[in-house]
């Protein structure tokens, strides 16, 4: 049936007017944690997301790896992977996605949050402006651009997950941008003008084969020279996707206002990166790729930090100073990268890695200027330096969960989040997050099961593992790490070893000096076996643990001399 519309003077798009206990802005992995959390704990929740699917820079619009604390498992925290809900969307996307589509992800987000009872997901909807008193935001005006649809949302806590800090920005919150001086915080880190201050933006592409030839005709504004980019002798014709995070700029420009100047400086370098795989003849298997996606959007790396009554700096991850209003943990190294991006003669990133996880106070997850606005993802109070370690996802899923369990008590008890974070309140955070499976370190779940008196019928003394999981050579160093409880002491131990020839083997016994860390920073004794032949060896190691921690036995480097492995693993039942 036709439709047919008089002319008028004017006229309005659609109206909607919504409340909600809880309005949270971006729909990231912080974001989506947040909604998840408070909508959990009972609270009504409206969830504005400015793009068609969730997941922010893991979504398939970007297709950065979502990574946390473990550092691609090359640090010394790799049993340090996220729990609560940031570890239950891993969990269920290796299930479901275990060949890490990102479309897929996109699939496996959107199905749990529109699952959510209480939760109103509005995608596709751009907070346009807010309406606040002296110190409390009372409502956002959103826009949908695909439905045409004006949104007016109040609400009584707020929470900024919107990377660039959409809430905090309009409502005058106080925030920095950039790096501060060496001087203020004492960050011996914190990086010159040459090196730059702040993180650029990211577009990754992906390739596939064909059976046959594939012609490319590069666009005009596609890079011409590709020396231009110092680094470029580092590309090669199989790289795919997270594989180009270093084609990166934009550092030096403002990254909010000058988002689009930067999109079409990184398309530009794609292009050219493109250009010269295919067209440049120095790649004999580039004749039968095709490119199969270029993001279209770039992924942002850093922009506002807003401030709260705190901020994580330099030597709260260095020194993993523990915070009374502890409420979360990152791992990842302080990551830093030039400010030129791939123009720059630096390496694509500065790294240091703590020697083990670090706390994140709750202080850090709220504005300073606001009562209801609470902070998460990369809008967090941190340094420059700190922000370096804690911007990366599956952290930032984490402080997701924690502000939105603070709205959620924050509401229920009539409370700012600012008297939250009193030592005599905090508890009740810290608490409720142990209590739903998140992870804090040094913090314990209050439970009457914990004081419960465990008896058994029998035990089982773990004598031995049997030597059938072949032979490691001892190219390079490696450990043996080994739990002892306080007051535990470590048991006679024995290694079978082999040498084609007569051989010295070193061997070490450390611990940490943090009993927490996985890191062998401290030496307790060493020892030389003589080995010749194969057969098993004796370690003459003493030591008994004053508290609960992890030892290293360290074989030191001998390619010589194999260590028999064991493919038993040693379980509960």
């Amino acid at each position: 049936m036709m439709q047919t519309f008089s002319s008028q003077a004017a006229r309005a798009f659609p109206f909607q007017s919504l409340h909600a206990d809880v309005l949270v802005a971006g729909g990231g992995l912080a974001g989506v944690c947040a909604a998840l959390a408070a909508a959990r704990a009972g609270q009504q929740m409206v969830l504005i997301q400015d793009r068609p699917v969730l997941g922010g820079n893991a979504s398939s619009e970007v297709r950065l790896w979502a990574n946390g604390a473990t550092s691609h498992m090359g640090n010394n925290n790799r049993w340090a992977r996220e729990g609560g809900i940031m570890g239950e969307i891993m969990e269920e996307n290796l299930w479901r996605n275990k060949e890490g589509n990102p479309v897929l992800f996109d699939m496996v987000l959107l199905d749990i949050v529109q699952a959510q009872p209480r939760l109103t997901l509005l995608l596709n909807t751009v907070v346009s402006d807010i309406e606040k008193s002296a110190q409390r935001l009372q409502a956002v005006q959103a826009f949908n651009a695909i439905n045409q649809t004006r949104y007016r949302v109040t609400a009584d806590q707020f929470i900024d997950a919107s990377g660039d800090g959409v809430l905090g920005y309009l409502a005058g919150a106080a925030h920095r941008v950039g790096a501060e001086s060496p001087q203020e915080f004492g960050e011996k880190m914190a990086p010159g003008e040459q090196f730059g201050h702040k993180l650029g933006h990211s577009i990754y592409f992906y390739t596939k084969r064909s059976a046959q030839p594939v012609r490319f005709v590069p666009p005009s504004f596609a890079l011409k020279e590709i020396i231009a980019i110092p680094r470029y002798k580092r590309l090669s014709s199989d790289l795919n996707g997270c594989d180009l995070w270093w084609l990166e700029w934009g550092g030096r420009l403002d990254t909010v206002h000058e988002s689009e100047t930067i999109k079409w400086e990184l398309w530009k370098i794609v292009w050219g990166v493109w250009d010269y795989i295919k067209n440049s003849g120095e790649f004999a298997d580039a004749d039968t790729l095709t490119i199969e996606w270029v993001g279209l959007i770039p992924g942002k790396r850093e922009s506002r930090r807003f401030l709260g009554d705190t901020l994580l700096c330099q030597q709260d991850i260095i020194a993993q100073r523990d915070h009374y209003d502890a409420v979360a943990y990152g791992g990842w190294s302080i990551d830093l990268h030039p400010a030129d991006g791939v123009y720059s003669a630096h390496d694509g990133c500065r790294q240091f890695h703590s020697k083990g996880t670090y706390t994140i106070p709750f202080r850090a997850l709220y504005s300073q200027s606001l009562d209801n606005l609470l902070l998460t993802g990369r809008l967090i109070s941190a340094t420059y330096i700190a922000f370096g370690s804690a911007r990366v996802m599956c952290t930032c899923g984490v402080l997701g969960e924690v502000v939105g369990r603070a709205a959620a008590l924050c509401q229920q008890h009539n409370q700012t989040p600012r008297q939250l974070a009193q030592p005599e309140h905090i508890g009740q955070l810290q608490q409720q997050l142990l209590r739903h499976g998140a992870f804090i370190p040094r913090q314990q779940l209050a439970h009457p099961a914990g004081a419960a008196q465990v008896s058994a019928s029998s035990t089982f003394a773990l004598h031995a593992l049997p030597a059938d999981g072949g032979w490691h050579t001892l190219t390079s160093r490696c450990a043996l790490l080994l739990p002892l409880k306080a007051g535990e002491r470590l048991p006679a131990l024995t290694v079978r070893l082999r040498a084609s020839s007569a051989q010295t083997l070193q061997v070490s016994l450390l611990t940490s000096d943090n009993p927490a860390n996985t890191c062998g920073d401290r030496l307790l004794a060493t020892h030389s076996l003589q080995i010749g032949g194969e057969e098993e060896y004796s370690l003459p190691f003493d030591y008994r643990a004053e508290c609960d921690r992890y030892l290293f036995i360290a074989f030191e480097e001998n390619p010589a001399i194999e260590v028999a492995l064991t493919r038993r693993a040693c379980r509960a039942s």
